[in-house]
């Protein structure tokens, strides 16, 4: 913006950006897709307090416990995944490059060319993929349904974002990969890999 041949610092000079980054900075639905939604959550936090040696010596139907705290915090913002998977399954390009016919990979050494080495480098090649697979293939089937079945693998993220180039303002949203799909296409902007789950207010420190 600084560097725009057109920028006139008189033009920003006076802007109220105290008031721009508590809007930023808010918490609300406006601007995301219908199926967003705020809830709260309840926090066990421990209570700090340390059992004595006496009372860790007692036996266990007399010992005491020592109570945890609670805490709510207010104003998550949540999608359901039920509905972000049949959005993506709909409308999304990722779809394209998504596996869910299962294979696996072997590398055979030049001076041992009969014993194969498996290759695990994707969800979608391991073990407990395929265990998964195989289960969902032998369960029973919804009656009436003629659909093919297939296994989905759900990958969660979370950083810190900031919400502006001024000011602290920043939420820390959570994402949401798919393990259907390889670790070199979900690196690629274009892929349309990556999508938006939850956004997690901050939590006031003195709780």
């Amino acid at each position: 913006m600084f560097c725009a041949p057109n920028f006139c610092l008189n033009d920003v000079i006076d802007a109220p950006w105290d008031y721009i980054n508590t809007q930023l900075a808010s918490q609300t639905t406006k601007g995301f897709s219908d199926d967003w939604a705020k809830h709260s959550v309840s926090i066990c936090i421990p209570s700090g307090i340390k059992k004595t040696k006496k009372q860790m010596k007692r036996p266990e139907k007399e010992d005491i416990s020592i109570e945890n705290q609670f805490f709510t915090v207010d104003g998550v913002l949540v999608r359901p995944l039920v509905s972000v998977i049949k959005d993506t399954f709909a409308h999304s390009s990722a779809i394209k490059s998504f596996h869910f016919e299962l294979f696996k990979q072997y590398w055979e050494s030049p001076d041992s060319p009969r014993s194969g080495i498996c290759v695990y480098d994707e969800i979608y090649t391991s073990d407990a993929f395929h265990k998964a697979h195989e289960d969902l293939q032998n369960s029973p089937k919804e009656l009436g349904c003629d659909l093919p079945r297939a296994v989905i693998a759900l990958m969660f993220w979370s950083d810190s974002t900031s919400l502006a180039q001024f000011g602290n303002a920043s939420l820390w949203p959570i994402y949401l990969y798919w393990g259907n799909q390889s670790k070199y296409k979900c690196c690629h902007p274009s892929a349309d890999a990556c999508q938006h789950i939850a956004h997690l207010p901050k939590v006031n420190t003195n709780l």
